[in-house]
């Protein structure tokens, strides 16, 4: 589904957003630490991959053609162009009552 477009990139002229929940990516972080601090047991943790969680994140990947982007970040991204816009009308409004 093409979710609109973005305008004068240069001498692209109109990229199509395309919204995907399949745009995804992992993200891996060690959870489990030693209580030792001494380098080579600290290595030895890092290598065992049961001390790690892994889960999936929201991303952008961008193509020749077009961009595919997570309909999280689609959210994030209106919630943030809404915020400045009312903002921008309130600014406005505060200006024209002065």
């Amino acid at each position: 589904m093409v979710m609109g477009f973005i305008g004068n990139l240069g001498r692209v002229s109109e990229i199509p957003i395309i919204q995907s929940t399949l745009a995804m990516t992992t993200k891996r972080e060690q959870i489990k630490f030693p209580r030792s601090k001494k380098k080579r047991i600290c290595k030895k943790w890092r290598k065992n991959s049961k001390n790690y969680k892994s889960w999936y994140v929201p991303a952008v990947y961008a193509f020749r053609d077009a961009f595919v982007v997570h309909p999280d970040i689609i959210d994030k991204l209106m919630e943030k162009v809404n915020g400045k816009l009312d903002e921008e009308v309130i600014k406005a409004v505060m200006n024209k009552e002065e």
